[in-house]
């Protein structure tokens, strides 16, 4: 018996369907809420939104688009009953789409909030004087 050294050409690949019908990766509930509110507050539509996206450079979102942001996802957590409070600013520390999912899930995991990034402007803001 002789063993023919050729190699032989691999089977030819669709370019449509790509090397195997691979199913697209998981997507965490997290990164649900945060892409249906970047498309209620920034009208993005979430499947084309990147994960490294950033808010402001890439999306076009201002500070108080994120700051809707935060709460549309407090919102929208609120009606699935997940235990998710954001308080306003929480979110403009984040720079990326990945960021902000990735602080969510945090919140969610330990069944608290994200915590005001600055609170004695909020103080201000809320109560009309400076903190005591």
């Amino acid at each position: 018996m002789t063993v023919d050294p050729t190699p032989r050409d691999p089977a030819p690949v669709d370019p449509l369907v790509g090397e195997q019908d691979a199913a697209p990766p998981p997507v965490s509930p997290a990164a649900e809420l945060v892409g249906e509110a970047l498309a209620t507050v920034l009208d993005a539509d979430p499947a084309a939104v990147a994960p490294d996206a950033r808010l402001g450079e890439d999306l076009g979102a201002d500070s108080l688009a994120v700051v809707e942001l935060g709460i549309v996802i407090e919102q929208a957590a609120l009606r699935r009953r997940w235990p998710l409070h954001l308080a306003l600013g929480a979110l403009l520390p984040y720079d990326t789409v990945a960021d902000v999912v990735v602080a969510v899930e945090r919140a969610l995991a330990v069944g608290e909030g994200l915590p005001d990034p600055h609170p004695a402007e909020s103080t201000v803001a809320t109560t009309g004087g400076p903190p005591t």
